[in-house]
């Protein structure tokens, strides 16, 4: 079955070559057919550093306990599950967690894993190591 395969495949690239046209390399290429660089009609400045980012503002982003967007543990029940860190996620550890915190927005991310942008201040996310022991928890 492999041979008629790779002799199938073989005559069809071999009749789709065939068919391509050829350019002589002695013939002279054809100025107008070469694209020409198009000038801006706007002058471009050249790019500048990016500012530095703005802080989220909060009422207690000076106290300790504030997560670097500015949310407090507690919105998302962080400041409970923090007592979880170096367990082992498993199921009963989950439920657990999700009982304490008392809501099911909670993501489990391993280590690896891409996360989806989108901020939500009372999601719980529970990073995981290799093991799969909870290494931190942060709301975002």
């Amino acid at each position: 079955m492999r041979i008629v395969c790779f002799a199938f495949i073989s005559l069809t690239l071999l009749s789709a070559c065939e068919q391509l046209p050829s350019v002589p390399k002695s013939q002279p290429q054809n100025p107008a057919a070469v694209a020409k660089p198009i000038e801006p009609s706007i002058p471009i400045e050249p790019s500048k550093p990016l500012p530095a980012p703005i802080a989220l503002s909060h009422p207690a982003a000076s106290s300790k306990g504030v997560n670097r967007f500015g949310i407090l543990p507690a919105v998302c029940g962080a400041d409970k599950a923090a007592s979880y860190i170096g367990r082992v996620a498993d199921a009963q550890v989950r439920q657990a967690v999700t009982r304490l915190v008392g809501h099911e927005n909670i993501r489990w991310t391993p280590p690896g894993q891409a996360e989806i942008e989108n901020f939500l201040p009372e999601r719980l996310n529970m990073l995981l190591d290799k093991s799969g022991r909870i290494k931190s928890v942060d709301c975002y």
